[in-house]
């Protein structure tokens, strides 16, 4: 482990330049949040869950404090991260902070860093730039993201690539699928006045196929669902929230048997206190009104269902 370098700039009037390499420093999740917690006054910093991760760490830090370039790379005991960055701006008084570059990780095993059983190796190379905007806040730019393996349910998704954009006040992003076992595509739009204080949700997925048993959903040999579905919602300033969702065009293969379920409309209201919805499709047509929120409503559904007849989705 060693650190060398220099600073220039200190005592004439030339930008104060740094040109800073830590090269081999040994670290760990618990060291961090060791660190974390002493500058935070004693409150724990980082969740009591997450596993102790170990890794060797290189950063290079070069140029003026307006125009920096920081290098990094992290080996550890759950993979590897690297990250170039570009910070414009960080003393400026007159300009907006702007922070861009490049990060990727290879076979980053996800779980170990949250502490949950969710997701597993991930291997991803991402561009993306944010500008600090004062009170505004700050707004963030997914340009690209390129997933080239994603371990769920001990399948590997692979070829999914991101887009979207993210302020206080919206987001836009976009997910498309081309995994063999998982075509998929994804809309999301969300908009806030603070004005009213009224929001917009709207989004679109479609599923071209999903093989549920080759993503170990199932564990029927031939298992397929594919749908189409948009959603509109609206939440008023004093908290009411409306909004229809549109399923379409569902189709299930199971065994031998093929289903061709067709569409379903679902249209609600909902307060903080009251629940109501109204589902309509070519097999059913039912309401529900309730004090319960529709989570815990659909929570019920699903053990009588979903969960007898794919039991690996709830292991």
């Amino acid at each position: 482990t060693g650190i060398t370098g220099c600073f220039k700039g200190l005592s004439t009037d030339d930008p104060f330049t740094l040109d800073i390499d830590l090269v081999n420093c040994r670290t760990s999740t618990k060291g961090i949040g060791d660190v974390l917690t002493s500058v935070t006054g004693g409150k724990t910093a980082l969740p009591s869950n997450i596993p102790d991760v170990r890794g060797i760490l290189n950063v290079c830090m070069k140029g003026p404090l307006d125009d920096l370039r920081v290098k990094a790379d992290l080996d550890s005991d759950a993979g590897t991260m690297a990250a170039v960055v570009d910070i414009d701006n960080l003393t400026a008084k007159d300009s907006l902070l702007r922070i861009g570059g490049k990060i990727s990780t290879e076979d980053l095993d996800i779980s170990r860093l949250i502490g949950r059983n969710l997701v597993h190796q991930c291997t991803a190379d991402a561009t993306l730039h944010a500008t600090m905007r004062g009170k505004d806040g700050p707004e963030g730019t997914i340009d690209t993201l390129s997933v080239n393996r994603l371990n769920i349910n001990e399948y590997d998704y692979s070829n999914i690539l991101a887009t979207g954009s993210l302020s206080s006040r919206r987001f836009n992003g976009r997910i498309i699928s081309h995994d063999p076992n998982f075509n998929f595509l994804f809309q999301g739009i969300f908009t806030f006045s603070p004005k009213t204080n009224n929001a917009l949700y709207q989004f679109y997925a479609n599923i071209g196929l999903a093989d549920l048993h080759a993503l170990n959903f199932d564990q029927r040999e031939n298992s397929t669902v594919s749908l189409t579905t948009n959603a509109n919602f609206n939440r008023t300033g004093n908290g009411v929230l409306l909004g229809n969702i549109d399923v379409n065009n569902i189709r299930l293969t199971n065994d031998d048997e093929k289903h061709n379920i067709g569409n379903i409309h679902i249209s609600s209201r909902s307060t903080e206190d009251q629940y109501r919805a109204n589902i309509t499709s070519s097999f059913i047509e039912a309401a529900y009104f309730g004090t319960g929120s529709y989570s815990d409503f659909m929570h019920d559904i699903i053990g009588i269902t979903a969960k007898r007849e794919m039991p690996s989705l709830f292991r």
